[in-house]
């Protein structure tokens, strides 16, 4: 139980505290939820809700971006891309549609959108910089892959 997440060459306190963070983007993104269960088919969103999507979508940015670095780079496994990438894409069309119906400034929107690009580069840093090869198992040797 040393290494987590099929040993990528990440410490186990990164992915708990990276399932920390994404629990806290259910939780923002839950709030939409619950607004629309309340009031039924939401025609807008209060402005304070977008602001919340727009969070939880620079949160997952920030995570996504370590993704980017690890599968290609750190565990030369391109494919593992795949998935991240088309989070990054689903979250940001996603996003986009909550801070329209927000009836978020495009500024803003402009701005939230550039703050996640920024956290997913932030992201990638921080997994440079925390990416420790000599923990990575390579699939044909995982005793769990066998």
């Amino acid at each position: 139980r040393l290494l987590v997440e099929g040993d990528l060459g990440t410490a186990p306190w990164i992915h708990r505290c990276a399932g920390f963070v994404e629990g806290l983007v259910l939780l923002l993104r839950g709030t939409a939820l619950k607004h629309l269960f309340q009031s039924g088919v939401a025609k807008e969103l209060q402005v304070e809700v977008s602001r919340k999507f727009s969070l939880a979508h620079l949160l997952t940015y920030q995570l996504l971006g370590g993704a980017l670095y690890v599968w290609p780079f750190g565990t030369k496994y391109a494919t593992g891309m795949i998935p991240a990438s088309l989070t990054l894409l689903t979250s940001g069309i996603a996003t986009d549609y909550w801070m329209r119906l927000g009836n978020l400034p495009a500024k803003e929107r402009i701005g939230w959108h550039v703050g996640s690009g920024v956290a997913a580069l932030l992201g990638m840093g921080m997994a440079v910089v925390l990416h420790d090869p000599t923990r990575y198992i390579p699939r044909s040797k995982n005793k769990t892959d066998l």
